[in-house]
Order: C-alpha cells, then sequence, then structure tokens
C-alpha cells in the first residue's frame, strides 16, 4: 500500500464551514464550491510518503523470511538444524538471523517487530 501527499509550502486557515441549512436544500452539500475560493495556480514542491506494513507469517522468520521449517541463511549446510527462539513479546526468529539482529544494534536490543525490548523467552 503506498499513499502520496501533497504538502504546500504556504498554508492559510481553513475557510471551510459546514452550513446545516443548505444541506436541506434538494442537491446541495451543504459545503461552498471550490471554484469560490481563491487558491494557488501553482504547487510550489511536493513530497511523497510511502508506508510499508509486512503482516507477520508464523511459518516464516521475520528477519530472514525463510520458512521455519528451512534453515536460516547463515545455515551453511542445507537441512542444518536451526534452533527457533521465542522473545517474551511472543515473536520467534531463528537463532542466528536473532542473534545477528541484536549484535547490529548499536545501544538497545529491540524486537525487529515491535520494536519492544528483546528479551528471550524461558
Amino acid at each position: 500500500m503506498v499513499a502520496t501527499s501533497i504538502a504546500l509550502e504556504h498554508t492559510t486557515a481553513c475557510p471551510f464551514t459546514y452550513n446545516h441549512e443548505r444541506e436541506a436544500t434538494p442537491g446541495s452539500t451543504g459545503w461552498p464550491r471550490l471554484s469560490s475560493f481563491p487558491f494557488p495556480k501553482d504547487i510550489a514542491g511536493w513530497t511523497g510518503v510511502a508506508t510499508w506494513r509486512w503482516i507477520a507469517n508464523d511459518d516464516n522468520c521475520g528477519i530472514c523470511r525463510m520458512p521455519f521449517d528451512a534453515s536460516c541463511p547463515d545455515c551453511k549446510i542445507p537441512g542444518d538444524d536451526c534452533p527457533l527462539v521465542w522473545g517474551q513479546c511472543s515473536h520467534c526468529f531463528h537463532i542466528h538471523c536473532i542473534m545477528k539482529w541484536l549484535h547490529s544494534q548499536q545501544t538497545r536490543h529491540l524486537c525487529p517487530m515491535c520494536r519492544q525490548e528483546w528479551k528471550f523467552k524461558e
């Protein structure tokens, strides 16, 4: 899902007010026509905004996205046993994936899925 927004460099107070009396008039929405307001003719600039969302699948590692029944990318031999670990937040990863993730964190060890402090589930 990608969303785009346009940001204008100059903003003014919104001139729109809702008129309850106009709502009763057939064919009227109660809102003034846009053509009756002076709008800028040129857009000074725009900023694109994208959102990304990955829906977690319980069958795949959230870091390498490989199935849990397969080895993680760090396992050298296919079919190598790659143990799974759970955090207190209930997210599950290959042990090699989460260890690499935690070593890459500069200050706090956070879960890559929910950003809570990572603690191994006992």
